[in-house]
């Protein structure tokens, strides 16, 4: 009964005011630190992610734990020539990295107008004895800074201990791009040789591709109705979709569809608007239903 009345506490406190808070005025300024503690690969691929958000300010930023390794990393800084992104150190004398971070960010909120995001780069291990060797730092950077209100912590994990031959060889087979997962396999639907798989799909060219439904978006009610499907098959995966639609009976999760129509730009990504479209095989066994836009 305790339990139970924790989850209903829990539950109320979360859904209490969502609504408002989700709609609330955005800040206006965005500020984005990228956690440096050598110029690696992690560090790379965090200034790499970093750089997607677009923020109003960016900057880089090094907590002199080591005078060595701080004068290193701004030798090496100024050698390749980050001229768009600068390299702040700053002294950590107590070397509570944690505390020096929390200071960093709540002065950057301190003007009630800026959102604050710490980028911190991560070191992931193959091996658990690997893991052993290195401390928590990360987490528990991330849970210091949560604590303020409008910052945000987003940690970027650089894999180590896999051979580059590997990574070499996943790149480069074509057959496997974009696919994120492998859906469940199709038992007895029968579908039509002229069918296109989806990572074949190119634009301006009419096809017919047929996958399992694996996702449905919905815009809000507020907005022009729209439904977004993407259909998976082994190659890949292809979005399809319905304007002035937020529902379609029988296109749900887990059914499969084969849609026929024109391929096209739809937010930088290919897809078909309004297609033709026939379920082959329903969420829940029914019969089959065809129908068009």
């Amino acid at each position: 009964m305790r339990l139970h009345r924790q989850y209903e506490a829990e539950e109320e406190e979360l859904e209490k005011g969502a609504p408002q808070a989700a709609e609330a005025r955005a800040l206006t300024r965005h500020t984005v630190f990228v956690l440096v503690d050598a110029l690696d690969m992690a560090a790379a691929r965090a200034i790499q992610y970093a750089r997607t958000l677009h923020p109003d300010e960016l900057r880089a930023v090094h907590f002199d734990l080591d005078p060595g390794i701080s004068d290193e990393l701004q030798d090496e800084w100024s050698r390749l020539g980050f001229s768009k992104m600068p390299l702040d150190i700053f002294e950590c004398p107590d070397r509570r990295l944690a505390q020096a971070v929390v200071q960093l960010a709540a002065d950057a909120l301190s003007d009630h107008e800026t959102e604050v995001s710490i980028v911190l780069p991560r070191r992931a291990y193959t091996k658990s004895w690997h893991r052993l060797l290195h401390d928590k730092t990360a987490d528990a950077i991330a849970e210091a800074v949560s604590m303020l209100p409008h910052a945000n912590v987003t940690i970027i994990p650089y894999h180590l201990g896999q051979a580059m031959a590997e990574q070499t060889a996943l790149r480069a087979q074509p057959e496997r791009r974009g696919v994120i997962s492998t859906p469940p396999k199709q038992v007895g639907i029968a579908v039509p040789d002229y069918v296109t798989p989806c990572i074949e799909a190119a634009y301006r060219q009419r096809a017919s591709i047929a996958g399992r439904v694996t996702g449905l978006q919905v815009q809000p009610f507020g907005q022009t109705a729209a439904l977004q499907v993407t259909l998976a098959d082994k190659s890949g995966r292809f979005n399809v979709v319905f304007l002035g639609r937020r529902t379609i009976p029988g296109v749900a999760l887990g059914a499969t569809v084969m849609v026929t129509g024109m391929v096209n730009n739809h937010h930088g990504r290919l897809a078909m608007l309004n297609p033709d479209y026939e379920i082959l095989q329903a969420a829940v066994p029914g019969p089959s239903v065809k129908g068009g836009h």
